[in-house]
């Protein structure tokens, strides 16, 4: 006999409603799955370590930071793995070209923005540093290029670089200014600061509050809104922080080629995460097969997707309840375009 809690039917409930209330069909239209086995590695080894790794499919690169030069941004190509550019690193500081510590890189139509510490620096394809852009409301974490300007997440919104440089605030209940009057509200600004994810489509920013799975769109001249969350996956999502005690259990949100909206998940052994139609809420649903934990998502073209991976190879073991368990690396060492397949269900129309 099966047994389930109220707690787990009034979770998945509460999931559905969601979904319905926004007009979203309340399961996925078709299931695809990553083949981890298969497929072409572009670039990695045991002396990498990449990270905030994305892909502009147009110029069909995939740029990352790696460990080695950590405020550096290198541009491999999709098709072989050779590097194509290199953009700032060298010395941490605060001057032309520098930047304290790296958070997270976008790709503009005239070149990359890469931001740190309340700093966006804007570098030209041809390699040219162009004038910086620091943001007058303090930001969040994540990038994004919005309308071909670089975009980062406030409080209950996003800043993005107007054309005369000033900073534009979208969201009528955007925060300009840290609230953190007391210790709690310094421990909520911390964990959207770390849980906020942001991914931008032409002139519309989506922001992702992975703590409370709540995924919001802004555009110039309208009203935020929000778009439902596949119910599958806030389950998945929902299970992994209770089980794993995190903030957030969601790792990326990206578009894919075809302009929907991907969100991943971190090690949910149920699913990788999903594929959102913006328009119609239509979604598909992404599982890896088999199952592995050293993935991450980082773009999804044709019947590809691209990933930075860490090594499946034990680095090395310890003792737990008087047991030898192997301890695996998180550090993403490897790059690769894996391929995605239907399982079951049809295309969205």
């Amino acid at each position: 006999m099966w047994k389930i809690s109220l707690q787990q039917v009034m979770r998945s409930w509460s999931a559905v409603v969601v979904a319905l209330a926004a007009g979203v069909p309340a399961a996925a239209q078709q299931i695809l799955e990553v083949d981890t086995e298969a497929g072409r590695e572009l670039v990695g080894g045991a002396e990498y370590s990449f990270y905030h790794t994305v892909v502009d499919y147009g110029r069909r690169l995939v740029l990352a930071a790696e460990a080695a030069d950590p405020r550096a941004v290198t541009a491999y190509s999709l098709d072989d793995g050779s590097v194509q550019y290199v953009f700032g690193g060298g010395r941490a500081g605060d001057g032309p070209g520098e930047l304290p510590h790296l958070e997270a890189t976008a790709v503009g139509p005239d070149g990359v923005f890469m931001s740190g510490r309340g700093r966006v620096l804007h570098w030209s394809w041809s390699g040219a540093l162009l004038p910086e852009w620091r943001p007058t409301a303090p930001p969040g974490a994540d990038l994004c290029a919005l309308n071909g300007r670089p975009a980062l997440t406030v409080q209950k919104g996003v800043v993005f670089r107007g054309d005369d440089g000033e900073s534009v605030v979208l969201g009528e209940e955007a925060r300009t200014s840290l609230h953190v009057a007391t210790p709690s509200a310094i421990e909520d600004a911390i964990t959207a600061y770390f849980t906020t994810k942001l991914a931008c489509a032409d002139s519309a920013a989506y922001v992702l509050a992975g703590n409370v799975h709540v995924l919001t769109e802004y555009k110039l001249g309208a009203e935020p809104r929000l778009v439902a969350m596949p119910a599958e996956l806030v389950e998945a999502a929902r299970e992994e922080m209770e089980s794993a005690d995190r903030n957030s259990a969601y790792s990326n949100l990206f578009l894919a080629d075809d302009g929907r909206l991907v969100i991943t998940t971190v090690n949910a052994r149920l699913l990788a995460g999903a594929v959102l139609d913006r328009a119609t809420g239509c979604y598909a649903l992404l599982r890896n097969r088999p199952w592995t934990s050293h993935v991450t998502y980082v773009g999804m073209f044709g019947d590809s997707v691209v990933t930075a991976e860490s090594s499946r190879q034990p680095m090395a073991t310890r003792m737990v309840d008087g047991k030898r368990v192997r301890v695996f690396s998180s550090e993403r060492t490897h790059i690769f375009v894996r391929p995605v397949r239907p399982v079951s269900g049809e295309p969205c129309a």
